[in-house]
């Protein structure tokens, strides 16, 4: 009997080894998918505090006085003191409105000719 004690204590030891090993396998499986996924969120963080960097330089170029004077001419039409705006006007062909005349007189005329070619 001494014999078949040992043996169902060397059965459950077994067992139980094998369910800690597999319990064991599993963690370190779950912690290397997760290393995965904490170097996915360090390059993701890596990413956003360049883009962060990128919009603090930003800001701080946004702020400057050179900036919002450059600004303030651009949108706003404001000058310096003692600084003359000169305006350049582009001319605007003087037959203009005689072209689109032209092109509607050929337009009609062009009727006549292909009635006056065929009858």
């Amino acid at each position: 009997m001494v014999s078949a004690k040992k043996r169902l204590f060397r059965l459950i030891t077994f067992f139980l080894s094998v369910f800690v090993i597999i319990g064991l396998g599993r963690s370190v499986y779950g912690l290397w998918q997760r290393t995965d996924i904490v170097r996915e969120r360090r390059e993701e963080l890596a990413k956003i505090q360049e883009e962060n960097r990128q919009l603090q330089e930003k800001l701080m170029e946004m702020q400057s006085p050179d900036f919002i004077e450059q600004q303030a001419r651009d949108k706003l039409g404001l000058l310096k003191e003692g600084e003359v705006v000169v305006l350049i006007e582009t001319p605007v062909p003087a037959s203009a409105e005689g072209i689109l005349t032209a092109e509607a007189h050929d337009k009609r005329l062009k009727w006549r000719a292909w009635w006056n070619l065929f009858f």
